[in-house]
Parts: C-alpha cells; sequence; structure tokens
C-alpha cells in the first residue's frame, strides 16, 4: 500500500506542478509589463520573482501530490469505506494542504469571507464530483443486478 500512495504521491506532484503553472498562467493580468505568472503576495515573501515560481511550482506539485495520494481513500483494498465517507476523508486532506497553501501563495485573501467562499468553491467541486460519481456507480450496479437476473433466468 505504501507504494501504491508513493506512485500516486509522484505521478501527482508532477501533474500538480504543471496544473499549478497553468492556472497561474491563465489567471495572472496579462496587461502587467513584464508579464508576471504569480502572485505579487508570494513574489514579497519569496524575494524574487524566480524565487516565487519556484515556490509556487512546488507548492502546487505538494498540493497535487496530496490530492492524488489522498485517492487511496477510494481504494477498496486498503480502505473498506463507502463512496461518501472516502470522499469526506479526501475533501479534509486536500483542505488541510489548499488552505495554507493558497494563503501563503496568495491565492486566496486572509480573510474570513475569503476563506469561506474558497472552501465553499471546493465544497461545492466535491459535491459535484461526488454526484457525477453516484449516478455511475448507481447505473454500474443496475447493470449488473440486471445480468445476474438473467443470469438467473437462464439456469
Amino acid at each position: 500500500m505504501k507504494k501504491k500512495i508513493l506512485k500516486l504521491a509522484l505521478a501527482g506532484f508532477i501533474l500538480g506542478m504543471i496544473i499549478g503553472n497553468l492556472i497561474s498562467c491563465l489567471s495572472c493580468d496579462k496587461s502587467a509589463e513584464p508579464l508576471v505568472i504569480v502572485s505579487p503576495v508570494l513574489i514579497r515573501r519569496s524575494g524574487s520573482v524566480t524565487a516565487a515560481m519556484i515556490v509556487n511550482t512546488l507548492l502546487s506539485g505538494l498540493l497535487g501530490a496530496a490530492a492524488m495520494a489522498g485517492m487511496i481513500f477510494h481504494d477498496p483494498d486498503g480502505f473498506d469505506w463507502g463512496m461518501t465517507k472516502a470522499a469526506f476523508c479526501h475533501f479534509l486532506l486536500i483542505m488541510g494542504f489548499n488552505i495554507p497553501i493558497a494563503l501563503y501563495c496568495g491565492w486566496c485573501p486572509p480573510d474570513p469571507l475569503s476563506l469561506l467562499i474558497w472552501v465553499g468553491i471546493m465544497a461545492l467541486c466535491y459535491l459535484i464530483l461526488w454526484f457525477i460519481m453516484y449516478l455511475r456507480y448507481k447505473k454500474e450496479t443496475a447493470e449488473l443486478n440486471e445480468l445476474l437476473r438473467r443470469k438467473q433466468d437462464r439456469e
């Protein structure tokens, strides 16, 4: 199981770095001269644009690693949990990494309302994903039950 978690975390770290920089590129002020793809807060904290980009990349990778490693909660071989419990635990894990990283990197302002909105958006995304997974599993279960019924009818 540890090997599986490490593989997931490594893949997540790489994916997180890519996605984090892509989001930074898409959300930056494209009218600024020179073009800078990290937040001014992170630049101040890091001391330079280059250092801020490195920190942004590494922290995005860390967030991606946590997200992918947390997928182990959905693995029936590791955890015999239902879909809701696994999704909730994964959500808590992600938020445990996401909030401090978002605050440090300047992705989210450090006021309570902004944090509430940040967590609310994340929770909404999780609810949508949970609902999609629920519908998918419900359909698969119905199909399997139908196959079993047909097999029993033939016997």
